[in-house]
């Protein structure tokens, strides 16, 4: 429902695996829910109690880093070296 949303109105996404959306958080494509879950907390601060959650504010900070407000902010230098680490 999402993708075909997007593409009639012709906005732009992204389709993340899980294994890089674990990696992103991670470091690895194969960590647990609960690894998720404390990496969220140390590196962003948040705390959630469904993994399902976790997962959705993973991809919103994927998500931010390949939009163009980011591409323009210091930050986005920093994230995409996080990037090239994590997705490599």
């Amino acid at each position: 429902f999402v993708r075909h949303k997007c593409l009639i109105n012709h906005w732009p996404f992204l389709l993340v695996a899980p294994t890089t959306l674990k990696r992103f958080v991670t470091g690895h494509g194969n960590a647990q829910k609960d690894q998720i879950m404390l990496e969220v907390y140390k590196r962003y601060g948040e705390t959630f109690l469904d993994n399902n959650l976790a997962d959705a504010f993973v991809l919103a900070q994927v998500g931010y880093c390949f939009s163009p407000k980011a591409s323009n902010t210091v930050i986005s230098k920093s994230v995409m070296e996080l990037i090239k680490t994590q997705l490599n």
